[in-house]
């Protein structure tokens, strides 16, 4: 009866080590599957996007600006509306060049000009001297934009003739005062000015760097390739894009009061100084007002406030 007990254990013992065996190789198989197919997806969106970035090489220019050492060296931009306009970071071009010349994905050069400027997303609007009708990417649905979803950044700085490639994930949405998507992806400053995407190949939004504290174009340039990016979503860019052609410089918007504690999570909000004929004094805002709600939103202290009216 022992003997019996025993055989039947080793039995049960051999049949779960097995089991075991068996769902972890079930489990490295589907691993790898996933993997797979993660691959392909990267692929297939790194194709459908390749035709609507450009490089961007500059003429002359300024040595310094702002404290920083300016570099000549090839940049990229995204096209964003069929008749050769793109969009780029203002990073690339605080140095003033004379001239820019674009290099197209089949390889042919045309001069370009910078036409618009948004300094509130620290973009600029570039027009192509080309006959050229050019295909644009998908754009995503800000909607169905999740955090944690994979994305993959796009530039063609380091070389016309290919492109080159970050993956990573969507870290955060409706950062720096809500105006910009971030992500852990590696972007180094040729790639300012490239797409951001999912893997669905759509556009999410074009890379630049920002800064919570400052608006300066070269702030917060320091984080490339940190793990700290950050892209302006495509619907702001589209939203924009005929103030843009247009010549008009975007520029963050200059209300004309203060609060009285600098402290920006500090309640209540309460005014301190208005300019007089500023646009909030034409509202009616007086010192010592309590702020409560912005773009119809409750707000209640500075943070939520920049946050809700996007500076």
């Amino acid at each position: 009866m022992i003997a019996k007990c025993k055989r039947h254990i080793e039995t049960l013992f051999i049949l779960y080590c097995a089991l075991v065996l068996f769902s972890s190789y079930g489990t490295v198989q589907g691993q790898e599957a996933i993997e797979a197919l993660e691959e392909k997806a990267i692929l297939k969106a790194i194709e459908n996007i390749s035709e609507s970035v450009i490089r961007i090489e500059s003429v002359g220019g300024l040595s310094k600006v702002e404290g920083t050492t300016t570099q000549l060296a090839p940049v990229t931009a995204t096209i964003i509306a069929e008749d050769g306009y793109a969009v780029s970071s203002s990073f690339h071009f605080v140095s003033r060049p004379v001239g820019l010349i674009a290099t197209l994905p089949d390889g042919t050069k045309c001069k370009a000009t910078v036409v618009g400027k948004d300094k509130s997303r620290n973009l600029v609007l570039i027009k192509l001297t080309t006959d050229q009708t050019f295909e644009l990417p998908r754009s995503a649905n800000r909607t169905s934009i999740s955090v944690g979803e994979t994305v993959i950044a796009i530039g063609r700085g380091l070389s016309s003739d290919s492109i080159n490639v970050s993956t990573g994930i969507l870290s955060a949405k409706n950062r720096i005062w809500g105006k910009a998507f971030q992500t852990d992806a590696k972007i180094s400053p040729v790639n300012f000015g490239g797409p951001l995407l999912n893997l669905k190949g759509e556009l999410i939004g074009v890379l630049t760097p920002m800064s919570l504290g400052s608006e300066a174009v070269t702030a917060r340039y320091d984080w490339y390739d940190s793990g700290v990016g950050f892209a302006i979503p495509v619907g702001d860019i589209k939203s924009r894009l005929i103030q843009l052609k247009s010549g008009i410089s975007i520029r963050p918007g200059l209300p004309g009061f203060s609060f009285q504690n600098q402290n920006q999570f500090q309640t209540p909000l309460t005014v301190g100084f208005v300019s007089p004929g500023s646009p909030a004094a034409s509202a009616g805002l007086r010192q010592g007002d309590i702020i409560k709600s912005a773009n119809g939103k409750p707000t209640k202290n500075q943070a939520e406030f920049k946050h809700l009216s996007k500076p």
